[in-house]
């Protein structure tokens, strides 16, 4: 199997395929989801096969447009949870997010570790840096460069680089964050 992009972002498998199937109007191309068949005709996941997919219901205004389907990771490859930041104020309170090891970018854009994209007072580019690291066992926060909006520790604003310990509370836009350590000095992943 080889799996290519065309010009117009349609992926398709260049060894069944001479050119694209979407754009040469051999497939029809809508919104999509994966489907999975197993010999009784349930639905599936399977991490070894690149999924069919199957039309879903679709208005006028969805006309070639697809989602992304997105594989997690294995186990054998993720990430050991080192934290947790918890909303404590704004759209999702109560939703907690996951912290990894080394950097942890926290933004509107989905493609950060933590996604805030409820919040319309937070600006698009900016983000803030939420850093373990493990030798030290320590936690360190920082804004990016480019953060549009003020950001505050404990009611203080955030300038530079600081400690962030167990407890804190970060406040961007509407949202406010209570930051808990899972690694400190009573625990620490080997």
């Amino acid at each position: 199997m080889a799996i290519i992009q065309c010009e117009n972002g349609h992926n398709y498998d260049s060894k069944k395929h001479p050119q694209c199937p979407y754009c040469a109007g051999n497939q029809v191309i809508g919104v999509t989801v994966p489907l999975y068949e197993n010999t009784i005709g349930k639905t599936q996941a399977s991490k070894d096969v690149i999924p069919n997919t199957m039309p879903i219901a679709q208005t006028k205004n969805d006309i070639g447009v697809t989602q992304p389907y997105y594989h997690s990771q294995s186990d054998d490859n993720h990430d050991f949870v080192v934290g947790w930041l918890i909303c404590i104020e704004g759209n999702k309170k109560g939703k907690s997010f996951p912290l990894h090891n080394e950097k942890n970018f926290i933004g509107k854009e989905k493609s950060n570790d933590v996604c805030l994209d409820f919040d319309t007072k937070i600006a698009p580019s900016g983000t803030i840096i939420i850093s373990y690291d493990s030798q030290e066992n320590q936690f360190y926060i920082q804004t990016s460069e480019n953060q549009k909006n003020n950001v505050k520790l404990n009611q203080s604003l955030l300038l530079v680089p600081v400690i962030l310990n167990d407890n804190d509370t970060i406040k961007i836009g509407n949202t406010k964050l209570l930051f808990k350590a899972l690694c400190n000095d009573n625990f620490q992943w080997e």
